[in-house]
């Protein structure tokens, strides 16, 4: 039986949704060139680190992670309740990138990852 790794594709949808799109896409057509012969196969998941005020809830062609649960995950691994931005983007995306650092501590140490690239 195969294995599943996930590849994460990392930025803010608020302001490069089109972009995260584009490279999630070119992502998950070249690992499916690579790995036809298989029997790993590779998903790839979008992870919303946008410190602005715009919520992006879902994707339909992704499998997405969205800025709130990626809140949700940082303030379980710091025992706190749950975390609110800051109204300062500065500090807004100083939360994030904590946010983002436990989350992949997180998924890396519970399931197999392939890989992650950000923009």
């Amino acid at each position: 039986m195969g294995t599943v790794a996930t590849f994460y594709c990392v930025g803010t949808t608020d302001t490069k949704l089109e972009e995260l799109r584009f490279l999630a896409e070119t992502v998950r057509s070249s690992l499916a060139t690579f790995s036809s012969s298989s029997s790993s196969k590779v998903e790839v998941v979008i992870v919303d680190v946008s410190a602005g005020q715009k919520e992006t809830e879902s994707l339909s062609d992704f499998k997405f992670v969205t800025r709130n649960e990626l809140l949700l995950c940082y303030s379980k691994s710091v025992g706190g309740n749950p975390i609110v931005l800051p109204d300062d983007r500065g500090e807004a995306v100083g939360v994030m990138s904590k946010a983002l650092q436990h989350f992949i501590k997180k998924v890396y140490a519970d399931a197999l990852v392939a890989g992650a690239i950000g923009l």
